[in-house]
């Protein structure tokens, strides 16, 4: 196939674009029905470069201080970022804070598959425990859900809970 007129941007661009560059505005046209490009080029090389870079900042910069302290915590928010998988990359383990809600517990499976997952940047990581936030023994559903994380996760699952009341005052 030929492309007969170059395209406006590369995959690169797109990427690094936070405008209005999209890949319908990169693609080409070929001489081939129904087949369009979006060319890559050299620079792709630097963005796995600078993904690479970002993701062992965290460690870098963290380096300086680590003789200083026997553990340091670092407080992210839910959800696997980039700045979740720059801590990943530099931890040696994870302390996940959980409720024991049905919907809270469902995303357990999801964090061991991100460890997992995580362990090729980092093969030394993994997984210390989950701490039960949010805890009432009065709802069965509490009870029940720690029950749970205690039979798939045994002792890593730390018996330090937070009454609901004490947690809201």
């Amino acid at each position: 196939f030929a492309i007969p007129e170059p395209a406006a941007a590369r995959v690169y661009d797109v990427l690094t674009d936070r405008g209005a560059i999209d890949f319908a505005s990169a693609r080409a046209k070929t001489t081939t029905p129904l087949l369009d490009v979006v060319p890559g080029d050299e620079r792709l090389s630097l963005l796995d470069r600078e993904q690479a870079l970002r993701m062992f900042a965290f460690r870098s910069k963290l380096a300086p201080i680590l003789e200083d302290y026997d553990y340091v915590l670092v407080d992210l928010p839910p959800g696997v970022s980039m700045a979740t998988m720059m801590c990943l990359a530099a931890a040696d383990y994870v302390l996940v804070p959980t409720q024991p809600e049905p919907y809270c517990l469902d995303g357990t499976g999801a964090v061991v598959e991100t460890l997992a997952a995580s362990r090729e940047a980092n093969p030394k990581l993994a997984l210390l425990g989950f701490v039960v936030t949010i805890f009432d023994e009065r709802l069965r559903s509490h009870r029940d859900g720690v029950a749970q994380l205690r039979e798939s996760y045994g002792d890593r699952v730390f018996g330090q809970t937070e009454d609901s009341e004490m947690a809201f005052s």
